[in-house]
């Protein structure tokens, strides 16, 4: 068995600019025709939010992972100009991104990677995995179990006054 190892691994998260395509066939043909540009730009199909007009050029770009858990990913980010932070995962509906803690967009980029727009300047991006399925699952589970006590206590409270009525009817019957 041999055992390879990449000497020159592409970074999980980097800042690029975008570029704009039509559709998600131009995308394909892009990349298969141009490969080189999947380490230059970020390959969106929906018009970017960020511009590039903004921060200092000359600035290089920073980048520094600081969680790096299943559901939890973070990085600390000093952006030159406004870009775009392309995450080396799968896009897959649930994950949500955060810029300094507020809320930011999400976008499916290079078809099928993450990316999260980042104005310029110093900021931290975290993106999170927090499925709606599994909130409403949560509250589903919350409401059946406290049914379940709730019908279990009355049942006892009501089923103790039952069981003594039955009883003193049927001694009754027995004592006649």
């Amino acid at each position: 068995m041999r055992l390879w190892e990449l000497r020159d691994p592409a970074p999980r998260a980097s800042l690029m600019q975008a570029m704009v395509l039509p559709s998600d066939e131009e995308v394909a043909r892009t990349l298969a025709t141009n490969p080189e540009v999947a380490w230059t730009h970020v390959l969106l199909t929906e018009q970017p939010v960020v511009t590039t007009d903004e921060g200092s050029p000359g600035t290089p770009a920073n980048v520094d992972m600081l969680v790096n858990q299943p559901t939890d990913r973070e990085w600390d980010i000093a952006a030159p100009l406004d870009a775009y932070l392309l995450i080396a995962d799968a896009y897959y509906p649930g994950w949500n991104a955060y810029v300094d803690g507020a809320p930011a967009a999400l976008r499916r980029a290079d078809l099928a990677l993450r990316a999260v727009d980042v104005p310029a300047g110093r900021h931290r991006v975290s993106v999170r995995y927090e499925p709606r399925s599994v909130q409403i699952g949560l509250a589903i589970s919350i409401a059946a179990t406290l049914l379940t006590f709730v019908a279990v206590v009355l049942t006892r409270r009501t089923g103790g006054r039952l069981r003594r009525a039955r009883l003193s009817r049927s001694s009754t019957r027995l004592a006649v």
